[in-house]
């Protein structure tokens, strides 16, 4: 599911053979996939799951276009406090590249979400193209080579990008 995408990518890079992966212990590391996932996977989930109970929005499955927009908006802030409270744990500024993950994660929302007002484009293709992207720039960015990941995850996109023609 597209939610889990941002702590997906989180676990990914922790297990990256990279000096940055190195120099976080085990417990920082999970208390940030802790932070990721709770803001920006569980929290939207409840939200999405109390909209719905309410009639807020009408389907789960967001079938279509109209019921897609309050929960991007929400998805958003929610990525945004996700960013908010990595940037409160103070890492060193070699980690900035965590911070700018979260970021870009919720720059593809607002994306979706105004492109959304004209077209319906799938999410999770938009969030398995972000992970593949993000990979490819931190490979670059870091100077580490991890062909086996992104090939991996061009892989998983285009499994992805055949079910979602499927359905």
């Amino acid at each position: 599911h597209p939610l889990f995408i941002p702590t997906y990518a989180f676990v990914l890079f922790f297990f990256t053979n990279s000096y940055l992966s190195y120099l976080i212990t085990f417990k920082g590391k999970l208390i940030i996939v802790s932070i990721v996932f709770i803001c920006s996977a569980l929290l939207p989930s409840f939200f999405l799951l109390f909209a719905h109970r309410k009639k807020i929005i009408e389907q789960l499955t967001m079938e279509t276009r109209e019921d897609r927009v309050l929960p991007y908006i929400i998805i958003s802030l929610f990525y945004y406090l996700t960013y908010y409270l990595l940037r409160q744990l103070q890492l060193p500024s070699l980690f900035d590249i965590l911070y700018l993950l979260i970021l870009g994660a919720n720059m593809l929302i607002v994306a979706t979400l105004i492109i959304n007002f004209w077209w319906k484009i799938s999410a999770h293709l938009v969030a398995i193209g972000g992970i593949t992207g993000a990979f490819i720039s931190i490979s670059y960015l870091i100077h580490l080579p991890m062909p086996w990941v992104i090939i991996s995850l061009f892989f998983i996109a285009g499994l992805t990008g055949f079910a979602r023609l499927q359905l």
